[in-house]
């Protein structure tokens, strides 16, 4: 009895940090898409700004924004690459919370 209980106690104790981080999880590919997205559609920083706000609204992107991208462009003008950069705190249990900080580049 005592081993199922401590079963119990460890299972929940992983499962639901991880059923809490796993909508972060998937804002990130979001985000990341909608990075990709502004790299590829990008012909210079403002069309590649649009083209991340129009995909992150798509993808109900809210954490990041257009202008909070680091967007790098060659000699000619053009887009080489597309950074991004945030924080996401997840509450988990009373006072205590998981800090990420995700980050990442679509060149």
């Amino acid at each position: 009895m005592l081993g199922l209980l401590v079963t119990v106690l460890l299972a929940v104790g992983v499962f639901v940090p991880l059923v809490k981080v796993v909508p972060s999880l998937l804002e990130y590919q979001s985000v990341k898409r909608a990075a990709y997205q502004a790299k590829t559609d990008g012909s210079s920083v403002q069309t590649a700004i649009a083209a991340f706000d129009r995909q992150a609204l798509v993808d109900g992107v809210q954490v990041v924004r257009g202008r909070d991208l680091d967007i790098q462009t060659n000699a000619n003008g053009a887009v080489d690459s597309v950074r991004f950069s945030y924080r996401r705190e997840i509450l988990l249990y009373g006072p205590i919370s998981l800090a990420i900080q995700y980050s990442g580049t679509a060149q």
